[in-house]
């Protein structure tokens, strides 16, 4: 009988079995290309913008100075967390049933090796 995986032992076995990181790299090219990137992007240029009309004094602040000011600036703003409730691709069916696949794939994959495992040992 092969043992019960939990849930971490089965993150760590998608991310071994390289699902992980191809679903993540689709994930941010369409990202990348999508109408919610640009509205991010547009919502970013003008918080940084307004920030630096704001404060003339941004203009003599090292550029690591002025990067954490700006990022501060962000983290007053839920842009990110907006571009991503309205990223569409998330739900989409063909994604999330590719998902689904992948993880069922890995769990069976983990189940059936653990139970190899454990009838090697048993026959030692």
């Amino acid at each position: 009988m092969s043992r019960v995986l939990t849930p971490q032992q089965l993150v760590e076995d998608f991310k071994k079995s390289g699902e992980f990181d191809r679903l993540r790299h689709q994930v941010l090219t369409n990202f990348m290309n999508s109408a919610e990137n640009e509205q991010l992007m547009q919502r970013v240029k003008e918080i940084a913008k307004e920030r630096l009309d704001n404060d003339k004094h941004m203009a003599v602040k090292s550029q690591d100075e002025l990067l954490k000011q700006v990022l501060q600036e962000l983290d007053r703003y839920p842009v990110v967390d907006r571009a991503l409730e309205s990223f569409s691709y998330l739900q989409d069916e063909t994604f999330t049933q590719s998902l689904s696949n992948s993880l069922k794939e890995t769990l069976d994959a983990a189940k059936s090796s653990k139970g190899a495992s454990h009838k090697l040992q048993a026959n030692c």
